[in-house]
């Protein structure tokens, strides 16, 4: 098997896809599962752009823009996606693809994503009730007050 991933911005030291690799063809291409994954996000976050908020963008210069954020500065996918909704539901001007870094660094913008993304987890608590504890008050005979010091 001698493919290589076809994400440009590989997320693995190699872009060599191997037996062990998951791997997810489309069409032609190949990817590393993960990767493939990244590239879709990427792709959605593009389209969103392009449909709400300005459809007369480059879209070749958003693309980079979104890649710069995404692959040179770590920041998700799902925080752009997000960020970008975050603005349009509270009229919050974006226009240019070079707005983005805005978004990014927007800290109300990003307060929210975390409080979404903390609801969204499904944390269970389970408390474990030992039926033999028997807590027992043993108060201690010497005085240890006013009147022992006064004898």
């Amino acid at each position: 098997m001698n493919k290589k991933c076809s994400l440009v911005h590989c997320l693995h030291e190699s872009r060599e896809l191997t037996e062990g690799d998951d791997v997810v063809t489309v069409g032609k291409k190949s990817y590393h599962a993960d990767c493939y994954e990244v590239e879709t996000q990427t792709k959605k976050v593009c389209d969103l752009f392009y449909e709400k908020v300005n459809p007369h963008a480059v879209y070749s210069n958003l693309r980079k823009i979104v890649n710069e954020i995404v692959y040179e500065k770590g920041i998700s996918p799902d925080v752009l996606y997000f960020g970008i909704n975050y603005y349009l539901n509270n009229h919050i001007p974006l226009n240019y693809p070079a707005g983005l870094f805005y978004v990014i660094q927007n800290k109300k913008m990003m307060e929210a994503y975390n409080k979404t993304k903390v609801k969204k987890l499904n944390y269970k608590f389970e408390v474990e009730t030992d039926k033999d504890n028997k807590y027992q008050y043993n108060p201690k005979n010497n005085n240890s007050g006013f009147s022992s010091i006064l004898g």
